[in-house]
């Protein structure tokens, strides 16, 4: 369950198991018509329409099924399986497929539109870009960024971000444009992460001190047991048969009442906590989609619609600043603020998040309502193992003011669960 405010933010949900990483976009507007977001919204005065018809999804689309592909991954006759298509708004074209008419966005001239990109692919990741206009940055991962005005960005699987264009299409011809974007932007044009700057309470929660404690993740590629495995520390993430909650709750209390292979950590209230995540040798790739013309005549080598690009990792229950990321340098004055971010190959990320206090400037979820899940959103690297677990305050999630509520009907779920046919389980 999430609280669902305030409103106008952008987030995305979905669910991680068992290759069921199913995602979608959620836009919580003012109960007001016309609809409008927050009205006191930091961006109002930048946009003219904010509804449904601005809300990008990009997505990627397999025509096998996932746990065939993962069983063949898994014993590593393939290598990570590449999807056979990548969808705009749930529409796309394949190689030899119909030709299904493109997604279209409707606008009129001289409006400013507040387009909300989200990836909802379970593995691939964009460029995107619209031709011939250039694009303000204001929300990344539904938190508020100072506008920066890029070209292109980089949309990574399961990424968030809200842009404004000027789009002049209002009489154009309804036919398919027949020419592809020939002033695609350079890497100079593209979003930089270390540019992004939070419009509120910019700074690292630590500032530029030590950190109440610093944790090491190093992932790595492997083989265990004969299959295919990611590792982050020398340990495969497996799923516990007891949920994690539910451990603490029947007295789990320090990191050895978990099982090794669901590598937990246990943390405390009022910290800093610094994250350090080491990248991998292991390159991944990053699909770029070229519309409106066929794959073959884009891209007449299947190989050039790949290139490198980094692991992702989401932090569930946390936004975090990103004191060290792909670029740039150290920064803790006016780090970027997210809840996901990616590690390239030979690369490190430094992320810093407090762990909430009764006098926390951060609107951060109160401590003992979550026990955050941080994994790879590559969805065949979470399967392969790629993820922890950050137990927060185990003893305080039992007992005091910041206790579960158990209710019955929590109670009642597990015998429905354990009746179930093994196959539903």
């Amino acid at each position: 369950m999430a609280r669902l405010e305030p409103i106008g933010i952008t987030v995305i949900f979905h669910r991680n198991t068992l290759m069921a990483c199913v995602g979608d976009a959620i836009v919580i507007y003012e109960n007001s018509y016309p609809r409008r977001a927050d009205p006191q919204d930091p961006h109002a005065s930048l946009y003219d329409v904010d509804n449904a018809s601005t809300v990008i999804t990009l997505g990627d689309w397999y025509h096998k099924k996932a746990p065939a592909m993962q069983a063949q991954y898994l014993a590593q006759v393939t290598d990570e399986p590449v999807p056979d298509t990548g969808l705009i708004n749930g529409v796309g074209r394949y190689e030899g497929g119909p030709n299904v008419p493109w997604p279209r966005i409707n606008v009129e001239s001289g409006k400013r539109y507040r387009f909300r990109i989200i990836n909802i692919s379970a593995y691939a990741g964009f460029e995107f870009s619209i031709e011939k206009h250039d694009l303000k940055i204001i929300e990344v991962d539904g938190i508020n960024h100072v506008p920066k005005t890029v070209k292109a960005l980089e949309v990574f699987a399961v990424d968030e971000e809200n842009v404004f264009g000027v789009l002049h299409y209002d009489g154009a011809s309804n036919s398919n444009p027949t020419t592809r974007n020939d002033d695609f932007p350079g890497d100079g044009d593209f979003l930089k992460e270390h540019e992004l700057v939070p419009l509120e309470n910019p700074g690292a929660p630590g500032g530029s001190g030590p950190a109440d404690r610093v944790i090491d993740l190093s992932f790595t590629r492997t083989t265990i047991g004969g299959e295919e495995a990611w590792t982050i520390n020398g340990i495969r993430y497996h799923a516990p048969t007891l949920p994690t909650l539910l451990n603490i709750l029947g007295g789990a209390t320090v990191a050895s009442d978990f099982t090794p292979a669901e590598s937990t950590y246990v943390l405390q209230r009022n910290q800093v906590i610094e994250l350090v995540i080491h990248g991998s040798a292991n390159g991944l790739w990053l699909l770029t989609p070229c519309a409106p013309l066929p794959v073959s005549t884009c891209f007449p080598n299947l190989s050039d619609i790949f290139f490198h690009s980094p692991d992702l990792y989401s932090l569930h229950g946390h936004p975090f600043d990103v004191i060290q990321g792909m670029s740039g340098s150290a920064n803790y004055v006016n780090p970027p603020r997210r809840d996901v971010v990616g590690v390239k190959v030979a690369l490190s990320a430094k992320l810093q998040v407090a762990l909430s206090s009764s006098d926390s400037p951060r609107t951060t979820p109160d401590l003992g309502q979550f026990d955050p899940f941080l994994h790879c959103h590559l969805d065949w690297h979470l399967e392969a193992g790629l993820a922890v677990v950050f137990a927060e305050a185990p003893a305080e999630q039992r007992t005091g003011s910041q206790s579960q509520i158990i209710k019955p009907s929590w109670e009642a779920l597990c015998p429905i669960y354990n009746a179930l046919p093994a196959a539903l389980q």
